[in-house]
């Protein structure tokens, strides 16, 4: 697996920006979308996931700063230059536009420097590894409790034995209870963390594991668009788990999910969540933390 590179993009807006739902990750997708088709770029092969740092349905006002990060891979760094350019130039059909939004800034998001993507961006951006986060790993495996915090709505599959192959999308999700009601939960999630790399360890799956111990989530209805009723609902709030991690490996892979976010449409800004208790130790900034 490549390395994975984080773009936080610093936009100013234009004009008031109405009409927001509480998540703006699809709105970003759309425009992000809208921009790579002007270049002949392939969102999909450029972009594993999409961040805002920002949700809530409060109006932006003109002058207000809102930054997006992008989690890349090696090709969306190479072509991050041509995509910061067509984004100047998409006007598009949603809220967020080249007539709503200027582009200020790229920053790195593990180091925080300010990036200029035209200067040759693949020699400028560090790769996010488990080093970037080793003081959350040593401090996660210190916690008799920790909670996942879903940030954002969270669609993630089923295990394998208890999905049904003829049952509706919506119903091979997991849903709020299944947190609360199986003490594997946090093993599944563990184990949905993908595009770790050369840090993608098998987890062991006869280990001691955290079992839930208090749960506070919900089903989050969310729709793609006014225009377009495609489905992003999921599951957010809080799981917090009691036992000690006492892996390194699945501290490692619970850590860098905060950055990657797991389960599906991630694109849209779906499936992450943070650790709080990690905050002390954190040294990437994290949205919505």
């Amino acid at each position: 697996m490549e390395n994975i590179y984080f773009a936080d993009l610093l936009f100013e807006a234009l004009t008031p920006i109405k009409s927001l739902p509480e998540y703006h990750g699809a709105r970003f997708s759309a425009y992000l979308r809208f921009a790579c088709r002007t270049v002949d770029v392939s969102f999909n092969e450029c972009c594993i996931a999409l961040q805002p740092f920002r949700k809530g349905k409060k109006i932006i006002l003109e002058g207000q700063y809102v930054t997006l990060r992008l989690i890349l891979t090696a090709e969306g760094i190479h072509k991050l230059s041509g995509i910061c350019s067509a984004l100047a130039v998409t006007s598009g059909k949603g809220e967020f536009s080249s007539e709503t939004l200027r582009l200020c800034a790229v920053y790195d998001g593990v180091s925080g420097r300010e990036i200029d993507p035209r200067e040759g961006p693949e020699n400028s951006f560090i790769p996010f590894t488990a080093e970037s986060v080793e003081d959350e790993i040593q401090a996660l495996l210190c916690y008799q409790y920790f909670t996942l915090n879903f940030i954002s709505p969270l669609r993630l599959l089923l295990p394998a034995g208890k999905k049904l192959k003829t049952a509706p999308k919506i119903d091979k999700l997991c849903k709020e209870d299944f947190f609360a009601a199986d003490d594997a939960s946090l093993m599944h999630i563990i184990s949905s963390i993908k595009d770790l790399g050369e840090f993608d360890r098998e987890a062991s799956i006869g280990m001691a594991i955290p079992v839930p111990w208090s749960c506070e989530t919900e089903w989050t209805e969310f729709k793609y668009s006014k225009d377009r009723q495609i489905h992003l609902d999921g599951v957010t709030g809080t799981v917090t788990f009691k036992g000690k991690l006492n892996s390194a490996c699945l501290a490692q892979r619970l850590v860098m999910g905060q950055y990657l976010g797991l389960g599906q449409d991630r694109r849209f800004g779906n499936g992450f969540y943070v650790i709080p208790e990690l905050n002390p130790a954190r040294q990437i900034r994290i949205p919505n933390a």
